[in-house]
Order: C-alpha cells, then sequence, then structure tokens
C-alpha cells in the first residue's frame, strides 16, 4: 500500500507541549478556542491502528468531533456507520463515538486510547469513569485524556485534575484562550476589554470558578499574567 496522507493541521506551541509532556491520564482545562478538537484529531492519528472510544456529553456534543475526524481521516477510512457512530480504518483500527447521556455507554468495549471532551459539562462524569471508561482500559493498559473549559468548582473533573498532582501516572494542563496563537490578537482585546471578569476567569483563562463566592478579587487575580 502507498502512502496515505491525512489532512492535520501543524500543533501549535502550546498543543505541542502537551503532547511532549503527557503521561498515561491526562487532564486538559483551557480556555474556549483554545484547540481541544484539533488535538483530538492528533490523538486519533497516532491511534490510527488501535482502538480509540471518543466520549461527549451528548450526542450534539459529539457531532463536531464525528464531523471532523471524517473530514480530517477520509483517506484512511475503510468504513463509517453513521447510526452507530463507528469508523474502521484501513489500517485496521478503529473509533467509537459514545454520548454519556447513558454512564454505562461503552461498557464491555476495551480500548488503546480514551478522549473524553467537555468533560465538565459530563452530569455523570464519576460514575462514567469509576463504573465503566476506566475499565475499558484495562486489557491494554491505554491511557485517557480528559479536555475540558471549566464549569464552576467541585465538579468531578475538578477533583481529579487536583488529585492528579499526587500520582506520577497523570498529568494536567491548563492554557488559556490566548495560548492559541492563531486566534487574531484584536479579538483577544476585545473579549478582555468586554466581558466580566469571573466570565473571563472560566471561559477565557480556564479557571475554575465558585460562582456564589463573594470574594471577586480572588477570581481576579492570577499569577500566570502577572
Amino acid at each position: 500500500m502507498g502512502e496515505i496522507k491525512i489532512l492535520l493541521q501543524k500543533p501549535h506551541v502550546n498543543q505541542q507541549k502537551i503532547l511532549d509532556n503527557r503521561k498515561r491520564f491526562n487532564y486538559l482545562r483551557c480556555g474556549r478556542r483554545f484547540g481541544k478538537t484539533s488535538i483530538i484529531s492528533y490523538l486519533t492519528a497516532e491511534n490510527i491502528s488501535g482502538i480509540t472510544g471518543v466520549f461527549a456529553p451528548t450526542y450534539k456534543d459529539l457531532h463536531e468531533i464525528w464531523q471532523e475526524i471524517k473530514f480530517r481521516f477520509a483517506n484512511v477510512i475503510l468504513s463509517k456507520n453513521e447510526q452507530q457512530k463507528q469508523i474502521i480504518f484501513v489500517s485496521g483500527g478503529k473509533i467509537d463515538f459514545w454520548s454519556l447521556e447513558d454512564p454505562n455507554s461503552g461498557r464491555g468495549r476495551k480500548y488503546h486510547r480514551v478522549i473524553v471532551d467537555e468533560a465538565e459539562k459530563v452530569s455523570k462524569l464519576e460514575e462514567a469513569w469509576k463504573n465503566t471508561i476506566r475499565f475499558t482500559l484495562m486489557d491494554y493498559a491505554g491511557d485517557s485524556y480528559m479536555l475540558t473549559t471549566p464549569k464552576g468548582v467541585r465538579t468531578y473533573f475538578d477533583t481529579l485534575f487536583k488529585e492528579a498532582n499526587k500520582d506520577l501516572n497523570s498529568a494536567t494542563f491548563q492554557y488559556s484562550t490566548a495560548d492559541n496563537p492563531h486566534i487574531p490578537r484584536e479579538e483577544i482585546e476585545a473579549i478582555l476589554n468586554s466581558h466580566d471578569n469571573l466570565s473571563l476567569q472560566q471561559e477565557f483563562y480556564g479557571n475554575a470558578v465558585d460562582w456564589n463566592a463573594n470574594n471577586r478579587f480572588y477570581y481576579g487575580f492570577n499569577k500566570k499574567h502577572i
């Protein structure tokens, strides 16, 4: 078989830092438009001969990833099932797409790699991870990636993110919208000048924000940008 090209964009500098410093269990918290979807494409390409499970909060959330993978990997797709949301590659690998509206999605499967997109939007993430997803990685000692824009504090993802610092097999990453060098600088300035501080901390800087807290100054202070 001749060489077949996959239409991937080159990782920008901060995406490359994630790829260079990851471990078995990886947690990414980032601002809007950092480039989560393109990272999922890179991770899929790496595992093109293996089995990947991609999970999202709802079928609607899955749609963007499904469309992106179909487009980027069109030259290497052997078959695809729109109903079951499964793609089989010419390499023999495959990728399953699951909605976590049912936390049992993926039960009984086995994966070399698992990707959970918009993890903090998953209402039953703890149940899904502990009872189903984590077990799908056992057969191949697979790795996992959870990616999200924050949705507050005291979420299960927030717990995993904090506990990862104690685990040698885990890595955490946090980046802001501005850490994507492809976003026009004038757009970044416009957002910074038009949005309230708490919204910026969550949606732009990727910080976990307690919207019920009274101490608003705390969330205006970010060492990374001082």
